[in-house]
């Protein structure tokens, strides 16, 4: 997997963040195994308060946010948290059908998931994997 960034907010993302960022992509592609897959994933790196980070695969492309406005080590697990999203959305594990049905792995799932605060964001397969994932990979990523 190949990254292209772009920064948003260059006041809020200081050298010492951005760099932060490039390592833990170098970290995530081995770790995650993204290496295997021969796609750019868009990194759009911002100062919205309102969202730590999104995933969407919208006409093909994946296109990562990651809000500067969160701690460092919240970065990085933010950052693992939508890479995740990202292997999920290629490898054909998660595809959107529309904003309120996803397919999971071939099983349909109907609910409100562009809400972070329902219960249908919070239980899906796909957030809880990406929630798991994200928070090992962080720990592990700070061990190392």
């Amino acid at each position: 997997m190949r990254f292209q960034i772009k920064v948003k907010a260059k006041s809020l993302w200081t050298q010492r963040k951005r760099v932060l960022v490039l390592d833990a992509l170098e970290y995530a592609n081995c770790h995650l195994g993204l290496n295997v897959f021969d796609d750019v994933v868009r990194i759009r790196l911002s100062g919205e308060p309102y969202s730590p980070g999104l995933c969407c695969y919208l006409d093909g492309r994946i296109i990562i946010k990651i809000s500067a406005d969160q701690p460092e080590k919240e970065i990085v697990e933010t950052l693992f948290h939508e890479l995740t999203h990202a292997k999920q959305y290629l490898s054909g594990a998660l595809e959107d059908y529309d904003e309120k049905v996803c397919y999971w792995k071939g099983h349909c799932y109907v609910g409100d998931f562009e809400n972070t605060e329902s219960s249908d964001y919070w239980n899906a397969p796909w957030e809880v994997e990406a929630r798991k994932v994200g928070e090992e990979l962080r720990i592990s990523y700070y061990q190392s």
